[in-house]
């Protein structure tokens, strides 16, 4: 399977949201990174600190974040909203 997470291609796509939400803080199906995956590629995703796991018919596949990844979901996790838009999201980035 293809890389998933590319930073351009993650942060083209929270351009694009703005105002709109995107995801939660510290909710692992539901993060901005999650709604990424899960809006682009069609996979139901549970994001942790360091991986990422893949729900399909198949079952599950764990993946490694990439390094920006890791540091995003901090910063995201730190919010202290329940949801984050697109904007608020690239400023974490």
């Amino acid at each position: 399977m293809a890389q998933l997470l590319v930073k351009s291609k993650f942060t083209a796509w929270l351009k694009q949201k703005g105002r709109k939400k995107v995801g939660s803080p510290r909710l692992a199906d539901c993060c901005p990174i999650a709604t990424y995956i899960n809006e682009t590629y069609g996979h139901r995703p549970v994001i942790g600190k360091i991986d990422y796991r893949l729900i399909d018919s198949v079952g599950c596949r764990k993946r490694k974040l990439p390094t920006w990844a890791k540091g995003f979901i901090h910063r995201v996790d730190m919010h202290d909203k329940f949801s984050i838009t697109g904007k608020q999201a690239l400023e974490l980035l």
